[in-house]
């Protein structure tokens, strides 16, 4: 049996080693593979190393990297497919060396081995026609295909070092079929393969072709997996090469030679073949090296609520929602359909307007961090239809914007006392409005119309201070310009075509400091935007026939497209557009949300439906639209100078993203991105196994979440979230404003507010109640974990932690406990699994999770410590730990974070159980100081109290037996200190038949 053996393949991995010590590993292989950081021969550097690293790679270090790259000898033609020959268009070009042809196709290469008949001496250089032919009479030959498993293709391909012999393919039969002037190359490479790992192909010294796989750093290599086909068996033998069986004879892939490349040199590495499946093939020896240094995400579900008043009739949406870091509070900005009884929300009775008006009402409510209780809840609105959208807060005033058609708006007035409403007159149609509430939701502070004669709506406001905002409105008609100007200082003081945005920026809470519009002669909309810190402004939205200023992203310059834009805000006088750019494909493009980084890059979401959609001039991680409407998430500089990069989010049927955040732990930055999906088939990813993740839609309209890097070239997390029915972003998952996330870096934890048709039953993930890892909140009820208005609309709110974001260390944390002892000091212990390369551990401590100081240092010797911690200020109510681990190179990692309630500063923790039962409940209550006695109260659906008992403020379980068994349904129970009616706790439990 003939052998053959195929050319030389190099490769080589590499990964960063220490922030310190920076170091490259290579693995070179006889089908050769590289894996590096800088520009071989025509690749680009690639663009996502700055930001993650924070580290600059020395010359001297780049220019030992490149030496260790073979350059191409150019002795191979690889030759471009222009369809000479009857090729089919998924072969991208082909070669030929020896007794071997390669084709290169989208997401394999497929292998022809050759060799003449049994009556021939040898095996003769083939020509590129008797290779390719079925009908060649002088050679045998079999064929196998190396499947680049999991991938999508490359994105696209660079020809390099072209040849300047052109080739002529004449038929001489049929001369419509000549293909003339066919281009060939010195090396081709594929981008993309898999996210951030190239391909380069290339011929050696001997004349035979090389292959190098190129991976960026922080690149998953583990991904690389090649699955062969058509061989009759596969195997390793004992020197570590690979045999792939064929019916002529064995055919080989050689044992790799690796190495890192430091600034000192080559260290030799292990990087061997193996068998990860019958057909499979990947390498190992690069997992070690690999997973020092992984980013890691693992998202989680801390808690989830609806609020659909507790009443089968409501049916109305969440619009937008926004933390507040002095109060710990999460606001919400949304609309109701009737009245919420206080047996739902006890807060109502202390509410600006706990009444419901007519039609819909403008909702605003303060939901506490852990998801259990409505702390603050008001109505607004007159007897039309009213909306609240946007919604951001300062130090102490909640701001929130929207639409009304309600003439008895509560407009305040100066001869009321109030502050004099900017605009006090209602047009007749829709109008925007603004409102200032206070803190507490119990005063409303400030109130305007917004808007002119036409149908108009607020989708977005940013407080500035207390008495500072930016507002944008949605026009179909002019603006008041006269004796009311609403173009104070404008950009352009011009409305044309059908709608227009409009921006302004308010001081003094009335006064306008500037007004501008923003379009052209047909239709534009402002969605979304984002000021910057020195007051200028970065929007997003879509447009017809807008003029461009210092456009730097190329569009077609027909149809809707998204728009991007920057307005210029001196300190005083006039605003310019500094940018006004149009991105766009052939189809409809539409741009929904911005989130400004600092004040250098713009991410913005949206969706498209143009496969030629702009993707700038990097890999995306999606590079191709997929189904009718594809979301999309893209970065650009705010400064004009270009940066744009983009990539495609979707799958075979409609898909918007809506809303993206930043999530930055310790300098490494991720996107977050969130929108609405009807497709079946999206590229579901979920890297390390975190529980809040599905790969399927479970019907209708589901909300999706994607996580990628701040260059959206990597995706590492992609998942479905939703039930049996609709769960979407606004009224029927159009986009209305963009105000569904807000990132809470204290915390570590992602805030999600939308609407939903799905009971808890069919959801997938499960996305109300309380997650398993909350532990510090385990037993402790959310607010409403039942959805009581079976499939209408109901809001729902989300927090989702990101409980590992960081560079992993070669240490395992196995355990970290914090107990308060009898003398209410605090007991630490922590243990690890082992101690690579670990230098130290240090306690940190925080009164409120933000700032920490260093309490104590352990050197770290062993893998079990602990600290006793006596040194805790008097009145203190609640302290949080976290140990951080430094390793000899300086690089540091935290654990988990510990939190602990101390001694007679105990915050009330209740909950009621089981909360479906026929004749009683039980009371698990740990109470403060400042609490002696209960009074419980059981409230039927019609607020009638069907049992109120006075109870000892007991530490500790006390079962409560009805005196009569009440009729089957809903209740609610509400736990007040009966001292003070203070409301401890309001908990909806079901009686049973």
């Amino acid at each position: 049996m003939k052998n053959f053996t195929l050319s030389h393949l190099n490769a080589a991995f590499i990964c960063l080693r220490s922030f310190k010590k920076v170091s490259f590993t290579f693995v070179k292989f006889f089908f050769p593979i590289a894996c590096l950081p800088f520009a071989s021969k025509g690749q680009s550097f690639p663009n996502n190393i700055q930001a993650l690293t924070n580290q600059q790679v020395s010359p001297e270090l780049e220019k030992n990297v490149r030496n260790t790259l073979k350059q191409s000898s150019l002795k191979l033609q690889l030759i471009e497919n222009n369809g000479q020959m009857g090729l089919p268009e998924s072969v991208v070009a082909y070669f030929s060396s020896g007794s071997q042809t390669v084709f290169i196709e989208k997401d394999r290469l497929r292998v022809i081995v050759v060799r003449a008949k049994e009556n021939e001496s040898d095996t003769r250089f083939v020509n590129d026609r008797s290779v390719i032919t079925s009908k060649s009479k002088d050679y045998r030959y079999n064929t196998f295909s190396i499947l680049f498993k999991g991938s999508e293709g490359f994105s696209s391909y660079e020809k390099i070092n072209p040849f300047a012999t052109k080739r002529n393919f004449i038929d001489a039969g049929r001369g419509e079929r000549n293909i003339t002037n066919v281009s060939s190359y010195g090396e081709i490479v594929l981008k993309n393969i898999y996210p951030d790992i190239d391909l380069r192909l290339y011929s050696q010294e001997s004349g035979q072709m090389e292959f190098d796989w190129i991976v960026a750093p922080y690149a998953d290599a583990s991904m690389i997996k090649m699955k062969f086909e058509g061989q009759k068996k596969l195997s390793i033998n004992s020197n570590g090469d690979l045999d792939i069986g064929l019916a002529m004879g064995e055919f080989h892939l050689h044992l790799p030679e690796s190495y890192y490349v430091t600034p000192a040199g080559k260290q030799q590495a292990d990087v061997r073949f193996y068998l990860s499946g019958k057909n499979e093939v990947r390498f190992k020896g690069i997992e070690k090296e690999k997973k020092k240094y992984p980013l890691v995400i693992d998202p989680d579900l801390l808690w989830g609520t609806f609020f659909d008043g507790g009443n089968f009739n409501f049916d109305e949406y969440l619009y937008g929602l926004t933390f507040n870091n002095n109060n710990e509070l999460l606001y919400c900005s949304g609309t109701a359909n009737r009245q919420v009884p206080a047996a739902y929300v006890a807060a109502l009775n202390n509410a600006y307007d706990g009444s419901f008006a007519s039609a819909t009402d403008a909702l605003i409510y303060a939901l506490t961090k852990d998801g259990q209780t409505i702390q603050y809840i008001t109505y607004l609105g007159g007897t039309g239809e009213d909306v609240g959208i946007g919604i951001s807060v300062s130090q102490s005033f909640v701001f929130v914007c929207g639409r009304t058609n309600s003439s008895d708006f509560p407009i305040t007035k100066a001869l009321n006392g109030n502050v004099e409403a900017f605009d006090t007159t209602y047009h007749g149609m829709d109008e925007g409005f603004v409102a200032k509430f206070s803190l507490s939701l119990d005063d409303l502070v400030y109130c305007s119309y917004l808007g002119g004669p036409g149908n108009d709506q607020s989708l977005t406001i940013r407080a500035v201070d207390d008495n500072s905002y930016y507002v944008s409105l949605s026009l179909t008609d002019t603006l008041p310009h006269t004796d009311l100007d609403y173009l104070a200082n404008s950009a352009d003081d011009t409305f044309g075509g059908a709608s227009d945005g409009w921006i302004g920026s308010f001081t003094s809470t009335n006064a306008l400091r500037f007004g501008t519009y923003i379009g052209g002669n047909s239709s534009d909309l402002v969605n979304d935007f984002r000021v910057l810190s020195n007051g200028d402004v970065v929007f997003v939205g879509n447009t017809f026939g807008i003029t461009e200023v210092n456009p730097s992203v190329p569009n077609d310059l027909f149809g809707r497209e998204v728009l991007f834009g920057r307005i210029k805000v001196p300190v005083s006088g006039a605003v310019s557009f500094d940018i006004i750019d149009k991105i766009g494909g052939s189809g409809e493009d539409y741009g929904w949300g911005i989130y400004s980084l600092g004040d250098s890059v713009s991410i913005l979401v949206g969706q498209t439906n143009s496969s030629d959609f702009p993707l700038g001039g990097g890999p995306a991680f999606q590079s191709v639209i997929r189904g009718n409407y594809d979301g999309f998430v893209a970065r650009i500089n705010n400064d004009g100078s270009g940066g744009y990069q983009a990539s495609f989010v979707g799958g075979s049927d409609d898909d918007i993203l809506v809303s993206v955040t930043p999530v930055i732990i310790k300098g490494v930055p991720v996107l977050l991105a969130f929108g609405t999906t009807t497709s079946t088939d999206l590229a579901t990813m979920n890297t390390t196994g975190g529980t809040f993740y599905s790969n399927h839609n479970s019907g209708g309209y589901d909300m999706m979440w994607v996580i990628c890097n701040l260059n959206v070239t990597y995706k590492y997390y992609l998942s479905y979230i939703g039930g049996s029915n609709n769960d979407y972003l606004g009224k029927t998952a159009a986009p209305i404003g963009s105000n569904h996330l807000f990132y809470n870096a204290a915390d570590s934890v992602l805030y999600l507010g939308t609407t939903t048709h799905s009971v808890e039953t069919t959801q997938a993930p499960l996305f109300v109640g309380r997650g398993a890892i909350d532990t510090l909140n385990a037993g402790i009820p959310v607010f409403d974990s039942t959805k009581d208005n079976s499939n209408n609309d109901t809001h729902v709110i989300i927090a989702i932690s990101i409980r590992r974001l960081f560079f992993t260390l070669p240490v395992k944390w196995e355990k970290f406990e914090a107990s308060v002892l009898s003398d209410c000091s605090v007991q630490l212990t922590w243990r690890t699994a082992n101690e690579t390369d670990m230098a130290q551990y240090i306690v940190e401590r925080s009164t409120d999770g933000r700032n920490y100081e260093d309490v104590a240092t352990f050197a770290a010797n062993g893998n079990s410590f602990s600290y006793h911690d006596q040194d805790l200020l008097p009145g203190t109510a609640k302290v949080i730990y976290r140990i951080l681990g430094v390793d000899i190179d300086g690089k540091r990692t935290y654990s988990s974070v510990n939190a602990v309630q101390l001694c007679g500063q105990k915050q009330h923790q209740i909950k009621i159980y089981p909360t479906l039962t026929s004749n009683y409940f039980v009371i698990s209550g740990l109470y403060s100081q400042q609490v002696n006695e209960l009074l419980v109260e059981m409230i039927d659906a019609g607020g009638r109290k069907i049992l109120v008992k006075k109870l000892p403020a007991v530490n500790g379980a006390q079962t409560l037996f009805f005196d009569k068994r009440p009729a089957a349904g809903s209740y609610f129970v509400v736990i007040r200190n009966e001292e003070t009616s203070e409301i401890l706790l309001s908990q909806k439990i079901t009686v049973g038949n």
